[in-house]
């Protein structure tokens, strides 16, 4: 794979809606089967969604750097032994290598299963960041396979505005205050008197302009149907690719 979400994130603008419906199938084709294979992720982020491009997954040498070797360094007095490596090298991918791709040519695959847990138990603590924490894993609550339904929702919103939904600050604060913090937000965000129409226009603030209000309006629908603090109304991986924004028309 060439690219990761969390360096497309960072180093380009807001998306077209093309794309945007593009990664959200892939992502949810992936996610389908894995809870369909009986195991929650809980590690959906930006860093752990694996870009590549259709014809190019056989050259991937194309878009590497040479590798260059750099010796571990032995700092002065500490004995030496069998506990580092003999080197160390840096990442050889090419960064921006996307960025001109058209968003059909993409291939996107969800990456480091680390933290899955079987579906059936979720009975350790979940490993997903905290701004993508769903509101029963920041109350310390029972929860399910459906934090994965939450942070896509969280995802996808970073996908398409490049900022986070929910934007903490955390340096220095006590995680009691972070939660706090975190569940302000999310009931300013999503409990707006004017429903999907004010989370709507949040959300167009943050688009192009020629992402067009009709897919703003779909996409702010497929948002709220992921985004529900009540985790057995959100919708499964099952019925969201059957929503329109996800249908992968463009």
């Amino acid at each position: 794979m060439i690219s990761d979400l969390q360096e497309m994130i960072v180093t380009w603008t807001p998306r077209q809606a093309g794309y945007v419906e593009t990664m959200s199938h892939q992502i949810l084709l992936g996610l389908d089967f894995l809870h369909r294979s009986d195991i929650a992720h809980c590690d959906l982020q930006p860093g752990n969604m694996l870009v590549a491009v259709t014809d190019s997954i056989n050259d991937t040498e194309a878009f590497l750097e040479p590798p260059q070797f750099s010796p571990v360094r032995w700092l002065e007095g500490v004995t030496k032994d069998g506990s580092a490596p003999e080197y160390l090298m840096p990442s050889q991918r090419r960064y921006n290598q996307l960025k001109e791709v058209q968003h059909f040519s993409l291939v996107v695959k969800i990456g480091d299963l680390g933290g899955a847990q079987f579906r059936t138990q979720c009975n350790e603590r979940p490993v997903t960041p905290l701004s993508l924490r769903a509101p029963e894993t920041i109350n310390g609550s029972p929860w399910d396979w459906t934090i994965d339904i939450w942070a896509l929702g969280c995802l996808i919103f970073e996908i398409a505005t490049n900022e986070p939904l929910f934007p903490l600050c955390t340096f220095g604060i006590r995680r009691e205050e972070v939660n706090k913090e975190h569940l302000e937000l999310i009931e300013e965000r999503l409990s707006d008197s004017t429903g999907q129409a004010g989370f709507a226009a949040y959300l167009a603030e943050r688009l192009p302009d020629n992402f067009g209000a009709e897919n703003v309006q779909h996409m702010a629908k497929f948002l709220l149907l992921m985004l529900r603090v009540n985790r057995e109304e959100r919708w499964c991986t099952k019925d969201l690719l059957q929503d329109a924004f996800a249908v992968n028309e463009h």
